[in-house]
């Protein structure tokens, strides 16, 4: 059988209780990062994430606290339950700005930008909807850039990851050779060898069973520094599957 979601007492429950698993988890991650912050917060500068889930993909739930936060804001807006009872309407305000700091705190790019277009979105639809004025359609980007600046100024795991970011474009625009050692570089490197053995591999591709093998001497060639365990395959499926079965 399938959930009676179409009954609001149905989605209160639910949500509610989504909510307070989902607080009490953040809080849980919250505690085990305040109690060494230091060391995880240069753990961060290593692109070593602080534990937020059982199997450590930070990534998926930040994408997960996005959309929570995008469903809380619909209970508040259009669930008559959450305009008047005070402690639902406050305790999911509240939720809200948790999963908003957890997110720039955890510091997944992924999840940082959904949670932006969430934001920008939802910030255009109230405003627009309630003003007919240009103001209305500049202010959720002059708020997101505020959202910014803050978290910025006040999350020190969100401001390395912003200054990684930075300094991921300079060393691309300057043409300056990959480090293996950061995350994003590495796959940067699977990409750049990837496009070069496809353009060997065009026409037939290399087999699925072989693609690992060509990669690894396309690293030999062009990365010898990488180690043995940091040599992937192309993380563009695309790449992937073109370089594997060819363009036939």
């Amino acid at each position: 059988c399938s959930a009676p979601l179409e009954h609001k007492l149905f989605r209160k429950e639910l949500f509610q209780i989504t909510i307070i698993a989902t607080v009490i988890a953040v809080f849980i991650s919250l505690g085990i990062y305040f109690m060494d912050f230091k060391a995880y917060t240069v753990d961060y500068k290593n692109s070593n994430p602080f534990p937020s889930t059982s199997s450590g993909d930070h990534i998926r739930y930040s994408l997960w606290l996005a959309f929570l936060v995008l469903l809380s804001a619909y209970h508040l807006y259009f669930e008559e339950a959450f305009k008047t009872n005070k402690v639902l309407k406050y305790f999911t305000w509240f939720a809200i700005f948790l999963f908003i700091a957890y997110i720039h705190l955890l510091a997944a790019k992924t999840g940082l930008l959904a949670l932006y277009i969430i934001l920008i979105a939802m910030a255009y639809y109230f405003f627009t909807k309630k003003y007919n004025s240009l103001f209305a359609r500049i202010i959720p980007f002059i708020g997101a850039i505020g959202v910014f600046g803050i978290m910025y100024w006040a999350v020190p795991t969100f401001q390395i990851k912003v200054d990684y970011v930075l300094h991921e474009v300079n060393v691309i625009n300057n043409n300056e050779r990959l480090n293996y050692n950061l995350s994003d570089h590495g796959r940067l490197i699977s990409l750049e060898i990837g496009a070069k053995e496809l353009k060997d591999n065009s026409f037939l591709g290399t087999g699925i069973g072989d693609v690992l093998d060509v990669m690894k001497k396309g690293y030999q060639q062009a990365y010898p520094e990488v180690p043995e365990h940091l040599k992937f395959m192309p993380f563009n499926q695309y790449m992937l599957n073109f370089l594997a079965y060819g363009w036939l």
